[in-house]
């Protein structure tokens, strides 16, 4: 039939990557990578333009480390990067438009650096450009709309947190006064808004955040926090709603979260993570949950992970990584899963790697109003309500399957996988999602009395 011929078609020009089989609910599993060929704590992670993963710096067995290590997702293999001019920790690493690694500041074993250097992993080099006016470590880096890129807070552990901002020009390879902030900030996270300005988060003694605007270089809008928080861990949703967990406090370990909101620039509370965390890692899943993995505090360092669901409710406990890790770097890789690498254990530093991945499993899907439970699954990362369109459609074919027309059940449901594919293809759906919603329509499809369809791959 001529459906069957359009999805074969398709089928064979495109595909996913993505895990083989789905369902309501993804189930979370962690599996080994392969490890670097240096052990190392707080690594900076960069995904490349190529989806290969940059590890710079970080502290050894020995004190910072100035060789960097490439991730190929691909083949799960690690090669030697370049190496960097200065030994980093306490580094920001930042890609830049075309493609290079900014790298700024950090701890080198002498003292602060305010150096920075440009490594590109093509060419295998790493040169050097103008310094920063101020020793940074503990500091955050963010990339601007126009490819400027902001550098903020940190400190040379001998004055006071930098209120100082400054910004990377990669036209004349300069750093450029970027306006102050009304609090120094260490160990701060930063975070874009939908409008292109810029969130500085916490990392001060009074627990604040504050805002850049690009067009302006100047800093506004300072509002206090539920709680102060240093080393904590930042995510944003689709909605644009950013979450700030865990962190530390003194001596004392955070499992408190809150919420910024960018209509009102408000904080407010949210559930507290089961496990209080510091130096952990923070990622946004293509499921729509939120994964907090490992911590490294007074507490001890710690194996468990735990998600965030996607209406920011409640937290429950996901799978264990294989072993306690934390200060360790993260990365979302094009598949949408997260590798996590490096990082502390108890008996010293880590050299491993291991990635959180899921599937599911669909239940019998006859119906087209069977997808439509799918459909809400993936509605958090569609814009405007499109969700209510695909609703439509199968509500559609499904009126039409009542009335024992099945040929035009079929051409509905036809129009739900193009409508699907545009999604797709425009980068308004991620790739899980799209599978998720193709596998629920190829099973109904084929319940239907269709051609059975070829799974993506």
């Amino acid at each position: 039939m001529l459906l069957a011929a359009v999805l074969l078609t398709a089928s064979s020009a495109e595909s996913f990557s993505i895990p083989p089989s789905y369902s309501g609910e993804p189930v979370y599993s962690w599996s080994g990578a392969a490890s670097m060929q240096t052990p190392r704590a707080f690594p900076e992670a960069v995904v490349l333009d190529d989806g290969r993963v940059l590890v710079t710096g970080g502290l050894g067995e020995y004190g910072p480390i100035a060789s960097t290590e490439v991730y190929n997702p691909a083949y799960d293999t690690w090669t030697a990067g370049p190496t960097m001019a200065v030994k980093r920790v306490g580094h920001a690493a930042t890609l830049l438009a075309d493609g290079t690694v900014l790298v700024t500041g950090g701890e080198t074993g002498r003292g602060t650096a305010s150096s920075a250097e440009l490594l590109d992993v093509s060419a295998g080099t790493a040169t050097a450009v103008g310094s920063m006016y101020f020793e940074r470590s503990g500091h955050e880096a963010f990339l601007l709309g126009d490819g400027r890129v902001l550098v903020v807070g940190g400190s040379d552990w001998i004055s006071d947190p930098w209120t100082q901002v400054e910004a990377y020009d990669p036209g004349t390879h300069a750093f450029v006064p970027a306006g102050s902030m009304a609090s120094g900030r260490v160990f701060l996270s930063l975070e874009g808004l939908d409008d292109g300005r810029v969130l500085a988060i916490g990392g001060d003694d009074a627990g604040t955040s504050e805002v850049f605007d690009p067009e302006t270089y100047a800093w506004s809008d300072q509002r206090t926090m539920m709680s102060p928080r240093y080393s904590a861990a930042e995510a944003k949703d689709p909605d644009g709603r950013i979450v700030v967990a865990g962190g530390a406090l003194g001596s004392a370990t955070l499992s408190t979260c809150e919420a910024y909101d960018q209509a009102t620039g408000a904080w407010s509370a949210m559930p507290s993570m089961s496990v209080p965390r510091a130096y952990f890692s923070i990622s946004y899943l293509p499921t729509g949950d939120i994964v907090a993995a490992g911590s490294w505090s007074d507490l001890g360092t710690v194996d468990s992970c735990e998600l965030l669901d996607r209406t920011l409710s409640d937290w429950s406990d996901g799978p264990a990584m294989a072993g306690p890790r934390g200060a360790h770097a993260s990365a979302v890789l094009e598949d949408g899963t997260v590798m996590v690498v490096g990082g502390f254990a108890p008996d010293g530093v880590l050299a491993s790697a291991e990635v959180l991945s899921w599937e599911y499993e669909l239940p019998e899907m006859c119906l087209p109003r069977d997808i439509i439970p799918l459909v809400m699954q993936v509605a958090p990362e569609l814009q405007g309500h499109a969700e209510n369109g695909f609703e439509a459609q199968l509500e559609a074919a499904q009126a039409e399957y009542d009335l024992g027309d099945i040929v035009e059940c079929l051409e509905i449901m036809d129009a739900f996988y193009h409508h699907v594919k545009a999604f797709w293809q425009s980068d308004h759906m991620s790739d899980a999602s799209a599978a998720l919603l193709y596998d629920g329509y190829a099973r109904v499809v084929t319940c239907l009395g269709g051609t059975p369809l070829p799974a993506f791959v």
